[in-house]
């Protein structure tokens, strides 16, 4: 068992309890959780990467490239 994972703190995991996002033990009024269930919140709480938006520029006289705008949010 474990109380925290890398730089996620207490408090965070405490939170992520109480939205139904990890699995967490209580014994003797003390809170416990796995590095498994960590490992599964940490799926739950995942952002899907966003592809970059291209446009197309073309300039007279020059090949035409894809330029990427950004990332997106």
């Amino acid at each position: 068992m474990s109380a925290s994972y890398g730089s996620v703190s207490v408090r965070t995991l405490l939170l992520e309890a109480s939205r139904g996002r990890l699995v967490i033990e209580r014994i003797g009024n003390k809170d416990f959780t796995t590095l498994t269930a960590i490992e599964a919140m940490r799926e739950l709480c995942r952002v899907p990467p966003q592809p970059p938006r291209l446009y197309l520029r073309e300039r007279k006289g020059q090949e035409a490239r894809y330029v990427i705008l950004d990332r997106g949010t």
